[in-house]
């Protein structure tokens, strides 16, 4: 037998089991430094994606209303243009005004405790992006005019709709409105519309709008045209009787 056999293989398996505790090691020393630079990147990439994706998107001189909200909640409004700071209780909220164009950040916080000792947790997101409009379209829709009267069972095509829009701007300025649309609702219908041309100057005032439709709808069905504003925001119009 070979005396030198038992420590050979003794001295390779504690070869073996340094290397694995210095690696372990290196592992545990540059774990937390990976973690900071990834919560880095993570909150980031989360900012950016609030700023990029608001809650929602109003003209100026609106309100938002979150529904019922009990008094236990302090809201604080933030302007990120101009980093004023409002701060409200309960539905207080609901009735706060929108007054200048811009970009803001509403955060919540309750201090309400249930008979049990436990939070109660709200819907709301703990950051809330608003986005707020220089401009404002209403469409009148006893405006409306139809080149031709919309029939059901049949491919529409070559019609025309006109309506009047107002515009409000903050800055009395004009704005382009590009890609203006219309969508159907309703059962079996596929109707929807599309500006005459794409793109359109819009003045601070009444102006004229002009759509093409097509499509078709299932006869003795009625129908809701939603109207998207420049704000992407819909206003919608019931068609007054059954195709």
């Amino acid at each position: 037998m070979n005396p030198t056999l038992p420590f050979s293989k003794y001295s390779r398996i504690l070869i073996k089991a340094m290397r694995f505790l210095f690696f372990l090691i290196i592992f545990f020393i540059t774990l937390p430094i990976q973690g900071q630079e990834l919560s880095k990147v993570s909150l980031n990439e989360e900012s950016n994606a609030s700023y990029e994706k608001p809650y929602k998107v109003i003209s100026f001189g609106e309100k938002i209303n979150f529904g019922k909200i009990e008094n236990s909640v302090v809201w604080t409004i933030s302007s990120i243009d101009s980093n004023n700071k409002y701060s409200l209780k309960g539905n207080e909220i609901n009735n706060y005004i929108f007054e200048t164009p811009g970009t803001y950040k509403i955060t919540f916080h309750e201090n309400k405790v249930t008979e049990d000792g436990e939070c109660n947790h709200t819907i709301f997101p703990e950051l809330i992006i608003i986005k707020v409009s220089a401009f404002k379209m209403e469409f009148d829709f006893s405006t409306i005019r139809f080149n031709k009267k919309l029939e059901p069972e049949v491919s529409i095509e070559n019609c025309e709709l006109s309506i009047n829009v107002y515009l409000k701007s903050f800055t009395n300025d004009t704005v382009i409105f590009s890609n203006g649309k219309i969508v159907s609702a309703g059962i079996d219908t596929t109707i929807e519309g599309q500006l005459l041309n794409n793109t359109v100057t819009l003045f601070p005032g009444i102006n004229k709008l002009v759509y093409q439709i097509k499509g078709t709808a299932k006869a003795g069905n009625l129908i809701m045209l939603d109207f998207f504003d420049i704000n992407n925001q819909v206003q919608s119009y019931y068609y007054p009787t059954k195709l």
